[in-house]
């Protein structure tokens, strides 16, 4: 099995790691999240978005009070955010909740990328199935107004 390297918070997401974070990410960010493991990540960076008054204090001081439960980057000026199994993660925690799926994923890709095609391919299958019933049921209404037409036109005599 080949060894997938991780990084640690601060530091740049690795290939596979920003792979990963591209597709699933919720496509949006913020100044504070929290990771599915309970942890708190907050950025300070001064281009990051605002605190409520008091708010960027408080959890500094808490990070000072619980530095395994609080984490601050002044470097980025907003934390990002992934959704798996209706959980929100931040990628780069220490938690490592987000490891397994990467790691089953880089593994299983070939696999994946089969799946993927196959239910892409059932997928055209059921929109052409679609489209030829709309197409039979475009025709019968197409039959009905002109069977329709001609018995009007045939009273009007």
């Amino acid at each position: 099995m080949a060894k997938i390297e991780f990084s640690e918070w601060g530091s740049d997401f690795t290939e596979v790691e920003s792979a990963f974070v591209s597709a699933f990410s919720c496509h949006s960010s913020t100044t504070v999240a929290d990771c599915g493991c309970g942890r708190t990540y907050f950025t300070s960076c001064p281009t990051g978005g605002d605190f409520d008054e008091g708010e960027l204090e408080e959890l500094q001081a808490n990070r000072e009070k619980e530095p395994d439960l609080y984490f601050e980057t002044n470097v980025y000026d907003s934390i990002e955010i992934v959704a798996i199994g209706g959980e929100e993660y931040i990628p780069q925690c220490k938690c490592g909740f987000l490891r397994p799926y990467i790691q089953f994923m880089e593994i299983k890709k070939e696999q994946l990328a089969m799946f993927l095609i196959e239910r892409f391919r059932q997928s055209i299958g059921d929109k052409e199935r679609q489209i030829k019933r709309e197409r039979y049921l475009l025709s019968g209404v197409e039959r009905a107004k002109e069977t329709y037409g001609k018995e009007r036109d045939e009273e009007r005599k």
